[in-house]
């Protein structure tokens, strides 16, 4: 086998990016053993530690701002900044203890994430009528912040800017804005009410998303969707009305509001998604509007308290888990239309004891009715041709309409 002479592979070494490579290369053989001894300069970068592994060393090269300089003065060309930027950059301003009010000039078209971000003292914010980004936390923990004014350019508004700020309170949102979304909103906020403008459009991504001391929101009749995530675990929001204008409600939209005790609900909403009130403990009864045709899995799960479900006649799925874990549910009527029953779709209804079941349903999934030990007897219609695993308690009583 040939190798390159020592000269050579000093020159090639001169390329290297790490001391590792150095030090494995003197491992190669012999004739390599001295390399870094041949250097009178540092090829790399080199630390208090690796500075020794070049014992020869007279120049030392500086390749990164954050270089070890080892008590060296460095010299720096920096271009100068011009006035004119237009953007304000990420944690541009965090914890600024001096600042107080500030005034962005109308340059600035957009403010970078956490730009303000722990500034204890700022109290008052005037935006430019340019500026039409607000970055993510941009004034998180700003806690003596009262006052912002907003340009009415911004047709978004993510309410995570201000997390744990005081603005929150008596937010005026601008009427250029048409979507509130978050990522989450205050649960450090003292905030309990909220009343949503008439120009907002849609209720975004986890707009309110663990906002503990919410207990009520208005909703206005110009918002025509509420998407996934957006009330989920406000634990304290006790009743919604949804305007007949909205036509969405996303995954988990009410999941775990744990105090949410009654809903109203649009009749031109066509589907309840996954987990839409699931653990729901607080809300006792729920009629479904006749536009719905589906509700989707663990819809109303765990929902401990509901006693009166009404669906309508125009439904034609109920998907797995939809009513599991309803124990104060005594009595459920099947739509006409319902050809199928989920897997596990009343399980653990501990309290149920009648179903009336149409005569056009023909499968019940697996556990369908598993645990429902207060349901002594059920009559199934002749329709029924498949009944999955374990759909029964072992003593109920199953007749069939022949």
């Amino acid at each position: 086998m040939s190798f390159l002479d020592s000269y050579h592979i000093s020159i090639v070494s001169k390329y290297f990016e790490t001391i590792e490579d150095f030090i494995h290369l003197e491992f190669v053989c012999q004739l390599y053993k001295e390399t870094m001894s041949k250097f009178h300069y540092n090829p790399i970068t080199i630390t208090q530690k690796t500075i020794k592994l070049f014992p020869n060393l007279e120049t030392l090269h500086i390749w990164n701002k954050s270089d070890e300089n080892f008590g060296n003065e460095i010299l720096l060309h920096v271009e100068p900044e011009e006035d004119n930027q237009d953007t304000s950059d990420d944690y541009c301003f965090q914890n600024c203890d001096s600042v107080s009010d500030i005034t962005v000039p109308p340059s600035v078209t957009s403010l970078g994430e956490n730009c303000f971000r722990e500034c204890p003292h700022l109290s008052s914010i005037t935006l430019s009528s340019n500026v039409q980004t607000i970055g993510h936390q941009c004034f998180d923990e700003c806690d003596s912040l009262i006052s912002i004014t907003m340009p009415h350019i911004i047709n978004v508004i993510n309410l995570r800017c201000y997390f744990g700020t005081k603005i929150l309170n008596g937010f005026n949102v601008p009427t250029s804005v048409t979507e509130i979304n978050n990522k989450p909103l205050t649960s450090k906020s003292d905030m309990t009410s909220f009343i949503i403008p008439e120009n907002i459009t849609s209720l975004g991504y986890k707009c309110f998303f663990t906002s503990e001391f919410i207990t009520s929101v208005v909703i206005p009749n110009t918002v025509k969707s509420i998407c996934n995530f957006c009330f989920t675990r406000c634990s304290n929001l006790v009743e919604i009305n949804i305007p007949q204008s909205v036509t969405l409600l996303g995954d988990s939209c009410f999941r775990q509001c744990h105090k949410l005790s009654s809903v109203t609900m649009p009749t031109d909403i066509s589907v309840l998604n996954k987990h839409c009130f699931f653990d729901c403990q607080s809300l006792k009864r729920i009629q479904i509007p006749n536009g719905v045709t589906s509700i989707g899995m663990y819809c109303f799960c765990d929902c401990s308290n509901l006693s009166d479900i009404s669906l309508n006649e125009n439904l034609l799925s109920i998907d797995k888990l939809c009513f599991s874990g309803c124990t104060n549910l005594s009595k459920i009527t099947i739509p006409s239309k319902v050809k199928s029953l989920g897997i596990s779709c009343f399980q653990e209804c501990s309290n149920l004891s009648v179903v009336n079941m149409s005569s056009t349903v023909t499968s019940l999934g697996d556990y369908c009715f598993s645990e429902c030990n207060n349901l002594k007897e059920i009559l199934l219609p002749s329709s029924v041709t498949s009944i999955g695993e374990y759909c029964f308690p072992p003593n109920t009583v199953i007749d069939h309409n022949k």
